[in-house]
């Protein structure tokens, strides 16, 4: 006879059950770290329990305690050297404020002296009272020191109304620096007003007249003007007449 056949029910679990059951075991414990954190262990001192037995029972209790009791010291000990080193630290780090405080002050101080030194050393750069003009007469300033001598040009028909004090006065009070007026467009007043400003520069300044035109005017307009000094003479002839004259200026005033 043929043996029966019983069929046993087989433990393979389908994968739905099994990621149901692993989905719960993952909440479970999770579950349980939440309490753990919520409720922390507590860290007693456990008590040293030593047998009635032992012959030396209350002498190893004492080395016990006087253990703890130098623990305990070795502790505070270590709290007080933190806090004097932590008062330390700050005590060293408010010196360093302290002196770069100083150093500030000191920089400061300085600053303001090289400030004072050089408006006093120059015309109050105060009184300009547009920005623009202030930033032209410090580069101003710098082409002074530059050079050796200055031209400063002032329109024959009104040379006062083109005239710079401050320019002047700058380059008289730098030493070692020369100043030479030029009356341009000397051939657009007459000779008379012309030779009037020249007497009147001269006093101070070496002074020429000068005729910046170079267009060929109708009939070389105002040439005769600038031609009578010495008669009809050529222009190169007017410019060295011109030369001496500077020169004769210079030996006059310097």
């Amino acid at each position: 006879m043929a043996k029966l056949c019983l069929k046993k029910p087989s433990k393979r679990l389908k994968l739905r059950t099994k990621y149901k059951v692993e989905k719960k075991v993952r909440e479970h414990n999770r579950k349980l770290r939440r309490e753990a954190k919520k409720k922390p262990k507590s860290k007693k001192s456990k008590k040293i329990i030593i047998p009635s037995i032992c012959p030396f029972k209350e002498e190893l209790l004492k080395e016990a305690e006087a253990y703890k009791e130098h623990k305990k010291q070795e502790q505070i000990k270590k709290r007080e050297q933190l806090i004097q080193d932590r008062a330390a630290k700050k005590e060293e780090e408010q010196e360093t404020l302290e002196q770069v405080l100083k150093l500030a002050e000191m920089k400061q101080k300085l600053h303001k002296n090289n400030k004072k030194e050089e408006l006093e050393d120059s015309v109050d750069v105060k009184k300009f009272k547009n920005m623009k003009t202030q930033s032209l007469y410090k580069e101003f300033k710098k082409v002074v020191e530059a050079a050796d001598v200055i031209l400063e040009v002032v329109d024959a028909r009104d040379p006062m109304g083109t005239r710079c004090k401050v320019a002047e006065d700058l380059v008289v009070g730098t030493p070692g620096k020369k100043l030479v007026i030029v009356i341009n467009k000397a051939d657009l007043v007459p000779r008379a007003n012309l030779e009037a400003w020249l007497k009147y520069f001269r006093r101070g300044f070496p002074t020429v007249p000068f005729k910046a035109s170079t267009q060929a005017q109708g009939g070389h307009l105002g040439h005769r003007k600038m031609l009578k000094y010495k008669g009809n003479v050529g222009v190169e002839s007017h410019v060295v007449m011109q030369r001496q004259e500077v020169g004769t200026a210079n030996e006059r005033i310097f």
